[in-house]
């Protein structure tokens, strides 16, 4: 159900990545809230919350079913993930 719900959601145009960065700082001081607070706050730059998650700018509990009312956060340490496909190996 969150992938379907989160797919629901995507912008048919994806907004620029200056526009989500500039648009983020604009509104850090008022994370974490709900989606539904997101959307609202956003709305005047026509950047969707939805958006910036999947930039990797916010991201939320996916262990919980999403819904307007999930908190979304701010990922502080953007693009510095790591992920292995074996950890025994390091790669």
């Amino acid at each position: 159900m969150n992938l379907e719900w989160l797919y629901g959601q995507i912008p048919r145009k994806a907004p620029s990545i200056e526009a989500m960065k500039v648009n983020l700082e604009r509104y850090r001081s008022l994370f974490p809230m709900s989606f539904e607070q997101a959307i609202a706050q956003f709305q005047a730059s026509h950047i969707h919350p939805v958006s910036l998650l999947i930039a990797g700018y916010l991201w939320c509990d996916l262990e919980q079913p999403l819904s307007d009312n999930s908190i979304i956060f701010i990922k502080e340490e953007a693009d510095d993930d790591w992920f292995y496909l074996n950890k025994e190996h390091g790669f």
